[in-house]
């Protein structure tokens, strides 16, 4: 899980279903929205972060690629740029 560059949105990796979900953080109450849910090619999204505001990567481990993403605050969906492939297994990712 990580948070939103604008702080106004919690992101989660779900590999069950291999996406990305954001949901809607009010600071003052703590309550969650659901946002958005984008589904990513490949297997098992382990690690992701943002760049900036609207760029994002993502870890697929088990299909051995990184996405990189465009990230959309105002809808907390993500898309895919491109892809680097053949990589053993990525599991973290640092800025």
């Amino acid at each position: 899980m990580r948070l939103a560059p604008d702080g106004g949105k919690v992101v989660a990796s779900n590999r069950g279903e291999q996406s990305l979900v954001a949901f809607g953080f009010d600071a003052k109450t703590g309550a969650l929205a659901f946002k958005a849910r984008s589904v990513l090619p490949g297997s098992w999204p382990r690690d992701f972060i943002f760049l900036s505001d609207t760029l994002a990567l993502a870890a697929m481990e088990r299909s051995g690629e990184v996405h990189s993403l465009r990230y959309d605050p105002a809808t907390g969906s993500f898309r895919v740029l491109s892809t680097l492939g053949g990589l053993h297994r990525p599991v973290a990712l640092l800025k």
